[in-house]
């Protein structure tokens, strides 16, 4: 059987990938935790923070950071909203015997850091997701 966060990610990432108003900003760009070195900005990465199979029961519940990244700040607001809209509430995806119950956002992000003297923003939320894995 496939992981519960390997059938979640698959979730987000499709979700992500066909939100209409994302395409023009990431496209495909869409990654879990590692991104490639030579990967050009902007892109979203997802991270799985907590959580994991509900013992002895059919339903798996976890927490993601799924975050845009951006060297321009119109870009990263951008980002952030569309990220928002794509997975807030989202339900119904079904991958396999898996069906997502619900997705909703517990926590917006919005973060900016110096790398190199040049600015790097970070922006999307943290969202809870519950899944029923059969």
């Amino acid at each position: 059987m496939t992981s519960p966060g390997t059938v979640v990610e698959t979730m987000i990432r499709s979700t992500l990938v066909a939100f209409p108003a994302l395409v023009p900003l990431v496209g495909q760009k869409v990654y879990s935790e590692h991104v490639p070195d030579s990967t050009a900005l902007p892109y979203i990465v997802m991270f799985h923070l907590s959580g994991g199979q509900d013992r002895n029961t059919e339903y798996a519940m976890m927490r993601y950071k799924v975050q845009g990244v951006t060297a321009d700040r119109v870009v990263a607001e951008q980002l952030r909203g569309h990220i928002h809209d794509a997975l807030h509430y989202a339900e119904g995806v079904t991958i396999g015997t898996a069906c997502l119950v619900q997705m909703n956002e517990v926590m917006p992000v919005f973060d900016r850091f110096v790398v190199q003297n040049n600015p790097i923003f970070y922006a999307g939320g943290i969202f809870d997701v519950i899944m029923r894995l059969s």
